[in-house]
């Protein structure tokens, strides 16, 4: 199936202004154990997809970027995709993509795993770019959450791989509990030589969610920002690539460094990573769910097709929802009819968080729900 896809596949007529892809694939609804956490979507109650139809899922997606001449990612998550038995044939078949120049990264969102060596040697044989781990508070908070042992699981997982020179990322998810725990869990990442770190402020959605009291205000999440930025100016040259992934990552920094009149130093560093800046919140985005359901974003639960039903080319042509999210300039201009992001320099830099945006007043195009900034009318 792969030598037809890239033999056969000729070009297509779609907008090429439309670089990059992800896939972002939850590939198992199944998670180790339990944990606060979790991907809302991800839960045991979904069926897992049979390998065929995960290989179709694949040659779909391929098929979809080679007719659009589009550059893809692929992000598998969960649950946790390493307790899938066939993850690692399937693992391969993406692999096989990557090798063939269909798709640029291969990332794995998952959990830490024994120190028996074998799997970071099948992450390395599959050349992963990038493995991602939960990580949200020290020691000793952190293994009542999961089990005891957990915590120490995760250092042994990023020193092994680190030696592997697989990267690394964190994703610390934020509370009004554990907001104190951010700047040791950014020291130990930069000392046990993480690349990536992304914060993923937790949200009350208004549709009932019971999170209220565990979420920041925005004006605490800026408190929150600026500590985490004085802790970044202290790395000097030897953190550049880790605070600029950071900084590129949380798109409220722009208006951050616009008010404490940084803001050329912010332009500069959002030019030098380019392409590098966060898969995770611009562009066009499938995320797929372990039974075959496709959404435009992790937390917009609009469904727009089932994979591998539907190939991602039909979701594509028959969702508008999904198109509108790719454009960056209509996201720019909807976000600017709010009078709270009209005269807001940063705007144009303000797309992430498009599905916390949903959640709370259900427009991806509202206002950034942590933006400390009152409107003018």
């Amino acid at each position: 199936m792969l030598s037809s896809i890239l033999k056969n596949q000729g070009p297509g007529s779609a907008d090429t202004s439309r670089k990059k892809c992800l896939l972002f694939w939850q590939i198992t609804g199944r998670p180790a154990e339990d944990c606060p956490f979790c991907l809302p979507a991800g839960n045991s109650s979904r069926p897992d997809l049979n390998q065929a139809d995960c290989l179709k899922i694949l040659d779909s997606f391929i098929s979809f970027l080679r007719q659009n001449h589009l550059r893809g990612d692929l992000i598998f998550a969960g649950g946790d995709p390493l307790l899938r038995k066939d993850f690692w044939d399937i693992l391969k078949a993406a692999d096989e993509y990557r090798r063939a120049g269909a798709i640029d990264r291969i990332i794995i969102s998952g959990r830490p795993f024994p120190a028996d060596g074998d799997i970071v040697s099948r992450l390395k044989s599959a050349d992963v770019s990038q493995y991602r781990f939960s990580l949200h508070h020290r020691p000793s908070i952190y293994d009542t959450w999961h089990y005891r042992g957990r915590f120490q699981e995760v250092l042994m997982s990023l020193r092994e791989l680190r030696a592997a020179r697989i990267r690394t990322a964190i994703k610390f998810t934020l509370t009004r509990s554990n907001a104190r725990e951010l700047p040791h869990i950014l020291r130990l990442a930069v000392a046990e030589g993480v690349s990536a770190f992304n914060i993923n402020p937790l949200i009350s959605p208004a549709n009932g969610g019971n999170n209220a009291e565990k979420v920041l205000t925005p004006l605490e999440y800026r408190r929150l920002l600026v500590k985490v930025l004085e802790f970044l100016d202290t790395l000097g040259a030897p953190g550049h690539h880790f605070s600029h992934t950071l900084l590129g990552a949380e798109h409220l920094f722009a208006r951050l460094f616009h008010e404490l009149g940084r803001w050329p130093e912010y332009q500069e560093l959002i030019s030098s990573l380019g392409a590098r800046t966060s898969v995770f919140s611009k562009g066009l985005t499938f995320f797929v769910l372990s039974d075959g359901a496709v959404y435009p974003r992790r937390l917009i639960p609009v469904q727009i097709g089932r994979a591998p039903r539907d190939s991602f080319r039909q979701i594509y042509e028959s969702s508008e929802l999904l198109r509108s999210l790719e454009d960056e300039e209509y996201t720019n201009r909807k976000k600017a009819g709010f009078a709270k992001c009209r005269a807001c320099p940063a705007v144009d830099y303000c797309g992430s968080m498009l599905g916390n945006s949903y959640q709370i007043s259900g427009s991806p195009y509202a206002p950034n729900p942590f933006c400390w900034v009152e409107p003018v009318y």
